[in-house]
């Protein structure tokens, strides 16, 4: 997930529980622990879109922190996770679109729900529409 609290940048986050946990903090926090601090962030990268690019190594260090973090919770709460800015309460995030800034425009095929589908009849080839980004922003569950 891709969140804000305040004014900060984006960071990559996800949830547990009422917690949201910060994956680039939790791995850097991890690495701190085993003495082998790497990136400054653990290995974790800075966006949704980095993380999906750097495939199994950066997920698997996305993994790893979020196990961590759950780890902590359980130990010292959500306040100590807090107090370490590990994590933030989900009801103090600002949740945004995972991906805000696409790298390239979406090309949607098929058709957008049922009931359209019903209405336009079967087609012979599918339907193809592009969607040009400029930005995504989060949808009506967005904080």
């Amino acid at each position: 997930m891709t969140y804000r609290t305040g004014s900060s940048k984006p960071r990559v986050g996800a949830l547990a529980g009422d917690a949201v946990l910060e994956l680039g903090a939790l791995a850097a926090d991890l690495a701190r622990e085993r003495g082998t601090m790497r990136r400054g962030r653990g290995g974790v990268p800075t966006t949704m879109l980095e993380l999906v690019a750097g495939g199994a190594e950066a997920l698997a260090a996305a993994r790893e922190a979020l196990e961590h973090g759950a780890a902590l919770v359980k130990r010292h709460g959500l306040d100590g996770l807090v107090e370490r800015k590990l994590g933030v309460p989900l009801a103090k995030a600002r949740l945004e679109a995972p991906i805000p800034r696409p790298a390239r425009n979406v090309f949607c095929l098929g058709r957008n729900y049922k009931e359209h589908a019903a209405e336009r009849g079967r087609p012979r080839e599918p339907a193809v529409s592009p969607r040009i980004l400029r930005g995504v922003t989060p949808g009506k569950g967005g904080r």
